[in-house]
């Protein structure tokens, strides 16, 4: 018989020998930086009427015609960027994206104005603000603006800029969550630009933090289908349907816009940003593209084997799980989950499942 301090002696030697175990990084869970906290690589400038300013890859300053090495449009400021505000403009990504997802740290220096206005853009037309020449005479292009401005008290709503989309359909109150939706179907008729009917009820608090503060906003944008913009874990307003058109009479038959570049504003105001980074996502399965661990990543880089389109109808339709998967989501045309499927010896659409095209996506 072994004795017990044996068998504890032993326990010990093996824990000391085994490895250690890490938290997960940045890159195993699919995160990378657009800013990296030193300099403005990988990042481009645009400013309202002078065009885009060329940073080189060291720079920390970006200086806008006259301006000062301490009045730059943009620089860098222990590990954040600092923008003056002034002239208006952007600074974001050179790659455009469609299905990820976004966050960024912003702050609101002490004594900063109630009006004081910034924001976050996404799914910018590039092609028409080359079209315009850089010399738009606005610091919104073609986008969606995710808007920070501190008026209404409801920062995080939805604009579509200039009134040239991406556009949104259907506006709804939705007063059992008390945020603004907008929906494919039902409420107010499609609106070519809905930040006149961006005020979210006032039953829903404010969530934003007091001036010198760090405020995270998040965002989930699935191309052209929908978008979840959510301050410090409250989600504010949600999206679908963008699609690129100036009138209710054209939004019908409007292509759908599903991609563009990401940038932060500089508006008017002082603002900080941080910690501004991207998770792209597999369009059929959201998972992350270039996480490196675990059984989600092997699925994003395995297509066949994750997903597929069924017609149903209403009888008998068998379903065929891919190896390793015992559950499966089923999606219809609208986006909408219309069953959940579990279990091995789950083999068919349930009973009273919606008819028609679904689409079906297998999980673990």
């Amino acid at each position: 018989m072994i004795r017990m301090h044996k068998l504890l002696a032993l326990a010990g030697a093996l824990s000391l020998a085994a490895p250690a175990v890490h938290a997960q990084t940045a890159a195993d869970s699919g995160w990378r930086p657009l800013f990296n906290g030193t300099n403005f690589n990988g990042l481009y400038v645009y400013a309202v009427g002078t065009g885009v300013v060329n940073i080189p890859l060291d720079s920390a300053v970006v200086k806008i015609g006259n301006q000062t090495n301490t009045n730059a449009m943009f620089r860098v400021d222990s590990g954040r960027i600092r923008v003056n505000g002034s002239p208006n403009g952007y600074i974001g990504s050179v790659r455009q994206y469609s299905h990820y997802r976004l966050r960024v740290q912003y702050m609101w220096p002490t004594g900063t104005s109630s009006s004081a206005n910034a924001g976050m853009l996404v799914h910018i037309d590039s092609a028409q603000v080359r079209a315009a020449g850089f010399n738009n005479s606005n610091n919104r292009p073609r986008s969606i603006e995710v808007n920070m401005k501190r008026d209404q008290n409801h920062p995080m709503s939805l604009w579509a800029a200039q009134n040239l989309g991406p556009t949104i359909t259907s506006y709804v109150q939705d007063s059992s969550i008390a945020i603004p939706l907008y929906v494919p179907t039902g409420g107010i008729a499609w609106v070519a630009n809905p930040s006149n009917k961006r005020t979210i009820a006032s039953s829903l608090s404010n969530p934003e933090l007091p001036l010198g503060q760090w405020n995270q906003g998040e965002y989930l944008l699935r191309g052209a289908d929908s978008g979840v913009f959510t301050l410090n874990g409250q989600v504010r307003t949600r999206g679908y349907d963008f699609r690129n058109a100036a009138t209710s009479a054209a939004a019908a038959s409007a292509p759908k816009y599903s991609r563009g570049n990401v940038v932060l504003q500089s508006e008017g105001a002082t603002i900080y940003y941080r910690n501004f980074e991207i998770q792209e996502l597999d369009s059929i399965t959201g998972l992350p593209l270039h996480a490196t661990t675990s059984v989600l990543a092997r699925m994003a880089r395995s297509p066949e084997r994750r997903a597929s389109w069924i017609t149903h109808d209403g009888g008998i339709t068998p379903l065929r799980f891919p190896e390793g998967f015992s559950r499966a989501e089923l999606y219809n045309l609208r986006g909408k989950r219309v069953a959940l499927i579990r279990g091995r010896d789950a083999r068919r659409v349930p009973a009273g499942t919606e008819k028609g095209l679904l689409f079906a996506r297998f999980l673990p």
